[in-house]
C-alpha cells in the first residue's frame, strides 16, 4: 500500500473529530519514547508567512553547518516535502518504514475511545518528529498547521523560541471570528521562559504580554530596499525559472547584529519584508542561547599514526573564523569555543556574512515565483486567504503596470472567495477558474463565476487546471496579446499551485 493510500485511513472531515486537544499527541509521542524532546527547536505559527520564515531560518542555520530539520504544510507536490534535513526531503521508504514500523503500531496501542483516532495531519507530524530524532539533528523548525494552542506540534518542549508571524482571517470555524480569539490561539504557542517574536503590526499585543515578558517585536520599518533584481538567465530553455530575483536591502536597525549589513532577500513580493524583519529579530534574540555543535570548536587531528598534526577549522553561528597556528606541544585535540559575533561580528563584519548568505540562499518555492512557460510569462504565488491575496496583489499590481493581465483562480470552500476577487480584478483582465487535483476542498468554479458576473468580469471555467495554462495562452491569441507584454497570474490555493507546478515539471 503506497503512502497515500495509508494516509488516507486518517483524512476525515473536521466536523467529524470528537477529542479536540493536545492529549492525543501527547499520549502517542510518549508511545514513542518522546521523539520531539531530542533536539532543540523553533516553533512556527501565524496566519499568512509561516512557511517563509520557517524557510528562511532553515537556510540560514543549513549555511552554518547545522544539521537542520523543517517540518511545513501544506506540501505543493509530494508529501515528503514537508518534512526535509538540510533541503533534502524525506525518502518515500523512510517515511513508510517509520510510518509502519513506529507510528502505527503506537497507534493502535492508544485508546480511541479516550483519545481518540490520530488526524492525517497528527500521523505525519509524529513521522517527522521521529524521523528527526533517528537523525540526530542538531536543530528543528516547526510549522505550526493551523492555530498554535492545540495544534499537534505545540507537544514541543524544548523551545528556543516561539515565533508568530502575521494574524489575519482565517479558518474561523475552528480558530475564531474575531482577531482577539485568533490571535489567543495562536498565542497558545508561548512557553514559559521562551522568547516570543511578533510581527509588530499584529493586533492585541495586550494578549502576548500577559502570556510572557520575552516578547520581542520585529518591524520592516527599519529596512532600506536599495534595488529590485528581477532577471532570467539567457538560457536556451523552453521552460525555466527566475534564478536573480529579489531586494538588495541594507539594515538600519543600530540595536541588530545586521546593522549596515547588505542582505538580498531572494523574493519581491512587498509582504516578505515583514517575514524577513522575523527572521532578523529573531536570530538577534537567539544568537546567544542557540546550542553549540561540533562547528563551534577549532582543533588538531591526526590521521593517523605517525602523521603530523592537522589542523581543522569550524565556526558558527556563534563564532568568527579564525587563524591558529598549531600548537607545538604533543596533544592529539585541542577544543576551545570561538568568540562570539555578538561582540565581534558587528565591528569585523565577519560572522554576520554566513547568516546573510542563507537568508541569500533560500528556496521556497510557489511564492511570487517566476517562471517562463513556452514563452510565457508565469506567477505562481501561494496566496490562498483574504489578507495574503491582498498582500501579493499590492507587489503584482506595480508589476503588472502597462500589461495585461490573465488570473488562474481557484480556493478551498472555508475561503471567502469574494474578497479575495475583489483584490484581484483591479488588474485582471481575464479570469480562467479551475479546480487543484484535491477537488473535494475546493469552492466550486460556478459559485466563482456567479460572484464574477456581478462585477462584469470576463472569465471562463476550465474545470481541468491541466488545460487552465493553454486557455490562458488561447485568450492570448485571440485578444491579440503580446507575450511579452502579458502576465499570467496563479493564485487562491497552495492545491492549486502545486498541481501547476507538477504539470509544469512534467513537461520540462
Amino acid at each position: 500500500m503506497n503512502l497515500d493510500n495509508i494516509l488516507q485511513n486518517f483524512r476525515k472531515p473536521y466536523p467529524e473529530r470528537k477529542h479536540i486537544g493536545l492529549d492525543r499527541m501527547y499520549e502517542l509521542m510518549r508511545l514513542v519514547n518522546n521523539p520531539q524532546n531530542d533536539y532543540p527547536s523553533i516553533h512556527v505559527a501565524g496566519t499568512n508567512g509561516k512557511g517563509s520564515v520557517s524557510a528562511m531560518l532553515h537556510s540560514v542555520f543549513c549555511n552554518l553547518g547545522y544539521k537542520v530539520g523543517i517540518f511545513t504544510s501544506p506540501h505543493l507536490e509530494r508529501f515528503t516535502e514537508r518534512i526535509k534535513i538540510n533541503d533534502q526531503e524525506i525518502r518515500e521508504i523512510d517515511f513508510l518504514r517509520i510510518l509502519n514500523q513506529n507510528i502505527l503500531p503506537a497507534v493502535k496501542k492508544l485508546d480511541a475511545e479516550l483519545f481518540g483516532e490520530p488526524t492525517e495531519f497528527e500521523i505525519i507530524n509524529a513521522v517527522a518528529f521521529y524521523y528527526f530524532s533517528e537523525q540526530k539533528i542538531d536543530l528543528a523548525i516547526f510549522e505550526a498547521g493551523l492555530g498554535g494552542r492545540l495544534d499537534s506540534t505545540n507537544v514541543l518542549k524544548n523551545v528556543l523560541a516561539s515565533i508568530i508571524t502575521s494574524v489575519s482571517y482565517d479558518h474561523t470555524d475552528r480558530l475564531g471570528n474575531t482577531l482577539e480569539k485568533i490571535t489567543g490561539e495562536k498565542a497558545g504557542i508561548i512557553k514559559e521562559n521562551v522568547p516570543v517574536i511578533i510581527n509588530k503590526s499584529n493586533p492585541h499585543h495586550e494578549i502576548y504580554f500577559q502570556k510572557t515578558n520575552l516578547l520581542y517585536f520585529a518591524s520592516p520599518e527599519f529596512l532600506q530596499i536599495k534595488e529590485l533584481i528581477l532577471e532570467n538567465e539567457n538560457i536556451s530553455s523552453e521552460i525555466i525559472s527566475y534564478p536573480k530575483v529579489g531586494y538588495r536591502i541594507i539594515s538600519n536597525d543600530q540595536d541588530s547584529i545586521f546593522f549596515q549589513q547588505e542582505i538580498f532577500l531572494p523574493f519581491i513580493a512587498n509582504y516578505q519584508l515583514e517575514n524577513l524583519a522575523i527572521v532578523l529579530k529573531t536570530l538577534d534574540v537567539i544568537k546567544k542561547i542557540i546550542p553549540p555543535t561540533p562547528l563551534c570548536k577549532v582543533g588538531l587531528r591526526k590521521k593517523s599514526k605517525g602523521d603530523r598534526y592537522k589542523k581543522t577549522f569550524y565556526f558558527s553561528m556563534l563564532s568568527l573564523p579564525l587563524v591558529l597556528s598549531p600548537p607545538l606541544q604533543r596533544r592529539v585535540r585541542v577544543d576551545f569555543l570561538l568568540p562570539s559575533f555578538s561582540t565581534l561580528g558587528e565591528r569585523e563584519g565577519l560572522g554576520v556574512s554566513f547568516l546573510t548568505q542563507g537568508i541569500k540562499n533560500t528556496k521556497w518555492s510557489g511564492r511570487f515565483e517566476f517562471i517562463n512557460y513556452y514563452g510565457l510569462q508565469i506567477i505562481l504565488d501561494g496566496a490562498h486567504n483574504e489578507q495574503g491575496i491582498k498582500s501579493f496583489s499590492e507587489t503584482f499590481n506595480e508589476l503588472a503596470k502597462d500589461k495585461n493581465v490573465i488570473t488562474i483562480f481557484a480556493c478551498n470552500k472555508n475561503k471567502d472567495y469574494q474578497k479575495m476577487l475583489d483584490c484581484l480584478t483591479p488588474f485582471t483582465d481575464f479570469f480562467v477558474i479551475t479546480k487543484s487535483h484535491v477537488e473535494i476542498k475546493a469552492t466550486e468554479p460556478n459559485k466563482i463565476s456567479e460572484y464574477l458576473k456581478s462585477l462584469n468580469k470576463d472569465h471562463q471555467i476550465v474545470t481541468e487546471y491541466s488545460q487552465s495554462i493553454k486557455f490562458a495562452s488561447k485568450i492570448m491569441t485571440e485578444r491579440s496579446y503580446n507575450k511579452h507584454e502579458t502576465l499570467i497570474c496563479i493564485c487562491g490555493s497552495l492545491y492549486l499551485i502545486g498541481s501547476i507546478r507538477a504539470f509544469i515539471n512534467s513537461k520540462r
